[in-house]
């Protein structure tokens, strides 16, 4: 099933009728929907396309904001569905998104969503994790193992980076994983114990070093190769049955892509009609009339092009 505008439409749906502000309880409520609308399949392929923030809500908006956290309530219900228990922590300042636990072990999870349409590629390393904030969560819990960063793909590090320099740190053990990524676990949920999600923070056998940028072959790489096997080992998959899953996961994903650039150029097409339409009754010039829809075109478009521009470049 197209979910790729659910969340879109959820959020929509409540500034049009509903109380707005608190967003804990929005959150909570979405969740509820959600684990009662979908079942593990649709939830899944739901799951891989998750983390865009539409392009056309403005920034920091409540929109954005509220859309933002029900992004940490789909990571909260994937942890209910894999068959651990998630929270969402409702204090956020210097908090943890989710509070997940794993057999008796907790894990601190920070789930991001980004626009497809932001300046940069994939972004800045150190605003994306910040170690001393998952070792600060971490030391809540006398049973904290490691951090957990989700986030949409599409956004992605060079192929040397400071990224998998700090997630492979084993002082603070911070693994970073897209949707497509838990979408996995939850395909395989039945093939494994779920104590053995926890090899994935064993930062002893799996990143006994930090992946440094100037490694042979860049760091990007030799961090997916650790991470892509441990995750084969504990679903108890095989390559060829990752490699497909994953590349039905991307066509997805560059569905859903796809699909966000057709609803920004409809909307940037409605405003050069608007213009035009507005133009065509108020001048009678000619000249001027075509001159002035112009000007107006493009000052009322160039940030939609902008973001046209930034995916069709980096996503």
């Amino acid at each position: 099933m197209n979910d790729f505008f659910f969340i879109k439409e959820y959020v929509d749906r409540i500034f049009s009728v509903g109380d707005k502000t608190d967003h804990e309880k929005i959150a909570e409520d979405f969740v509820s929907d959600i684990h009662d609308a979908m079942d593990n399949a649709r939830f899944e392929n739901f799951l891989i396309v998750s983390g865009f923030i539409p392009d056309l809500y403005a920034i920091n908006s409540g929109k954005e904001k509220l859309f933002a956290k029900l992004i940490e309530g789909v990571v909260k219900e994937w942890a209910v569905r894999i068959g651990s228990v998630g929270e969402l922590i409702k204090q956020k300042s210097s908090y943890e998104d989710i509070k997940i636990t794993i057999s008796d072990k907790i894990v601190v999870c920070d789930a991001k969503s980004n626009r497809l349409g932001r300046s940069q590629p994939a972004p800045n390393p150190k605003d994306f994790l910040k170690l001393g904030d998952i070792r600060k969560w971490m030391d809540r819990y006398p049973k904290a193992i490691g951090g957990l960063i989700t986030y949409p793909c599409k956004h992605e590090w060079s192929e040397t980076s400071d990224i998998y320099q700090y997630s492979t740190t084993k002082e603070t053990p911070s693994i970073i994983l897209p949707y497509k990524y838990l979408a996995y676990l939850l395909h395989h949920k039945d093939s494994y114990p779920l104590r053995e999600l926890l090899a994935l923070w064993n930062y002893e056998a799996l990143f006994p070093h930090k992946l440094v940028k100037d490694m042979i072959g860049g760091n990007k790489i030799a961090y997916w190769n650790v991470i892509n096997t441990i995750i084969m080992q504990i679903t108890k998959t095989g390559i060829d049955q990752f490699t497909s899953y994953m590349d039905i996961a991307n066509g997805l994903i560059n569905d859903c892509v796809a699909e966000n650039l057709i609803l920004i150029k409809k909307h940037r097409q409605e405003i050069i009609d608007k213009i035009e339409s507005r133009e065509n009754k108020e001048l009678d010039i000619k000249s001027m009339r075509k001159r002035f829809i112009e000007y107006q075109i493009v000052k009322e478009t160039e940030e939609i092009d902008k973001m046209i521009k930034r995916i069709a470049s980096f996503r």
